[in-house]
């Protein structure tokens, strides 16, 4: 289960400043099942505006099993339109990577 997807603006700055930042968008659980090496997409109910060069927090919350959770450990992701999005340390996340397991933060 994902429990309620935050998504809040950081800024230019982002993490080296990192405010509380202000909330953009958010949705209620989402239930799923998940295989082992498997991967579920999670998509926001509509679209969501963002900035170039601002950084953004996702905050998902994952429970269930620890399966294969975030065995890639990626930094960078570049998405199917060449976007590329580009994670670090945050106060309110993991280490920065998307590694993802029961209980963590993105």
């Amino acid at each position: 289960m994902c429990d309620t997807d935050i998504s809040m603006e950081l800024g230019f700055d982002g993490g080296g400043l990192e405010k509380d930042g202000a909330m953009i968008f958010e949705i209620d659980d989402i239930p799923y099942y998940c295989p082992a090496r498997t991967v579920h997409n999670v998509m926001f109910l509509r679209p969501l505006k963002i900035c170039a060069g601002k950084w953004y927090l996702l905050w998902v919350k994952v429970s269930g099993l620890s399966l294969d959770c975030g065995s890639s450990e990626q930094n960078i992701v570049v998405g199917d339109d060449q976007v590329v999005f580009t994670c670090k340390s945050s106060k309110k996340s993991n280490d920065g990577k998307l590694t993802m397991k029961p209980g963590m933060f993105l």
